[in-house]
């Protein structure tokens, strides 16, 4: 995962954050591999997530923000919390510990990247389908 030690420039290849004190929206996307519409879910359902606005109202994310979107990426994608799991452990309260999963087992580095990779990919594909069934 990129560091968020100032290390490397923003627009640099290889996606890090450097000095910068705001991020917009698609380049904390493009930092953590997910689609902006994940960051926005993520916003409705973590009270911690409230990022600044400009004055014509995109997103202004600050560091704290990225890493605190780098931890709820981590608790969903890598370690497998529900939504609810992952807002209880950010908050410090008791969750249900998922247990080891199939994944876990995996032992071949590059068969487990995959099956991460598709995991993550399938879990923002049903948060993206429940919320397009929420609408009337």
């Amino acid at each position: 995962m990129p560091a968020l030690d100032g290390s490397h420039a923003v627009g640099s290849n290889d996606g890090t954050l450097d000095g910068k004190l705001h991020f917009r929206i698609g380049e904390v996307a493009k930092l953590l591999g997910v689609e902006p519409s994940a960051i926005r879910h993520w916003e409705s359902e973590f009270p911690g997530l409230t990022p600044g606005r400009t004055k014509s109202g995109q997103r202004l994310y600050t560091r704290p923000d990225v890493q605190r979107l780098m931890e709820v990426k981590r608790l969903r994608f890598d370690l497998g919390y529900t939504i609810r799991g992952a807002r209880n452990a950010l908050q410090g309260q008791p969750f249900d510990d998922p247990g080891p999963s199939a994944l876990d087992l995996v032992v071949d580095d590059p068969l487990r990247a995959s099956l991460l990779d598709l995991r993550a990919r399938l879990v923002q594909l049903i948060e993206e389908l429940d919320r397009e069934s929420s609408y009337p």
